[in-house]
């Protein structure tokens, strides 16, 4: 079987890589040359009418010196902190907010491990991560884009959310959020150790930078006054 393989930086457009030709085994290798200019990229195979089930993919964020709040936004085999920010440098932390407490699970990498890590990060979900370098820390997450019926939980009050699917887009006219009238999303800005707030009222996004537009990668605060489900239909083959 011949494949083609096509590549995208916004699960949008597509081009095709290459081609590969399956053995009997059934197991082939292709190598992307260009990946390192993404800081995300995703993969598709095709062979005539025959399309890949699955895509598969990569995702870096690039946290600056001091905090930032981001997200994983890819099914991996292995969501758990201890597999996810594999690598990072000594002193690094993350901090994922419980909703039901208000409080924070905190796990931080210290001689070499991790402490107190018992917590997972999947796609939907967000966290804040202290970058204890003097300059830019890259993570990278690899792993499978999810698609079908895609159901991300909103409580009630605050919580940290992010796109189920690796993509920048205006929150609720690309990315799907259900707005409601009074809902606020509330975006980190590490430069100032502030946030920028945008709120729903009288039908329209009023605020410091609205609409809001989250980033590939990038998880926010949500406010709402009802518990609710974001729900997005999403396929590769047709966005």
């Amino acid at each position: 079987m011949s494949c083609y393989i096509e590549a995208s930086h916004n699960l949008e457009s597509w081009r095709i890589l290459g081609s590969v030709t399956l053995p009997s085994a059934g197991i082939t290798t292709f190598t992307d040359t260009q990946a390192s200019g993404y800081t995300h990229r995703f993969y598709r195979v095709r062979s005539g009418a025959i399309l890949s089930y699955n895509s598969l993919g990569y995702m870096t964020a690039t946290v600056p010196a001091g905090s930032a709040m981001i997200a994983n936004q890819v099914q991996t085999a292995n969501n758990s902190v201890r597999v996810l920010f594999a690598g990072v440098p000594n002193n690094t932390a993350i901090h994922k907010y419980n909703p039901a407490t208000g409080g924070y699970l905190t796990a931080t990498f210290v001689d070499g491990e991790w402490e107190e890590d018992e917590f997972e990060v999947g796609p939907g979900e967000g966290v804040f991560i202290d970058n204890p370098l003097p300059g830019p820390l890259a993570v990278t997450f690899v792993g499978e884009v999810l698609q079908g019926r895609l159901l991300n939980p909103v409580p009630a009050g605050s919580s940290i959310r992010s796109s189920m699917v690796p993509q920048s887009g205006t929150l609720d006219v690309e990315l799907g959020y259900p707005v409601a009238e009074g809902d606020s999303v509330s975006r980190y800005d590490n430069a100032t150790g502030g946030y920028i707030t945008d709120s729903f009222v009288d039908g329209q996004w009023e605020g410091d930078d609205p609409p809001p537009r989250p980033r590939v990668g990038e998880s926010f605060w949500i406010n709402t006054g009802a518990a609710k489900g974001w729900l997005r239909e999403f396929s590769v083959w047709n966005p």
